[in-house]
């Protein structure tokens, strides 16, 4: 006789064989690599957001000229302030993961970016390669962040198994 868990084990191979064997197929002889980009000095961005942006300036400058008065009375103006910045961050954010993806894409098969969990972190990406790109592929990163010096540090991991590329849905009341 077998267990439940045997039972489950049976059951899902038995449902998912194809499925399964075609997803192998398509992530032989492949790799995952994984890039992080963050800024180096948030201060830095900032001031950069305050540069390109005159609505940002006049809230911070308009905000600079009330600092004598009590916190309570300035905080609307330190919200939209805030507000302001999240906004032309997320932006600025956008348009730099965009040209580092520009940059790194083409030597992949396929592409995933995910979650950006914090203010500092530009991109989150994870790239299916051929492992006979993958030199071509470092290659691509170190210059990258040899060009980006101070302005944006890289982590870069890998080779991984493809885990952000497989993805098998199971609904058990399936029959």
């Amino acid at each position: 006789t077998t267990t439940p868990v045997e039972d489950i084990r049976h059951k899902l191979l038995d449902r998912k064989s194809d499925e399964l064997g075609d997803l192998y197929r398509q992530m032989d002889g492949r790799v995952e690599l994984g890039v992080r980009a963050r800024w180096r000095d948030e201060k830095a961005i900032f001031e950069e957001l305050v540069a390109e942006n005159r609505a940002i300036r006049t809230a911070r400058d308009a905000l600079l000229s009330r600092m004598s008065r009590p916190a309570e009375a300035t905080r609307f103006d330190r919200m939209r302030l805030g507000e302001l910045v999240k906004a032309a961050l997320d932006r600025k954010r956008k348009k730099e993961a965009k040209n580092l993806l520009a940059r790194l894409s083409p030597l992949a098969e396929r592409v995933r970016e995910n979650k950006v969990v914090m203010d500092k972190m530009v991109l989150n990406a994870a790239f299916l390669v051929d492992k006979d790109h993958e030199g071509a592929f470092d290659e691509a990163v170190a210059a990258l962040s040899e060009e980006l010096g101070e302005r944006m540090a890289l982590k870069y991991t890998g080779p991984a198994p493809p885990f952000n590329f497989c993805e098998i849905v199971v609904a058990w009341d399936e029959e």
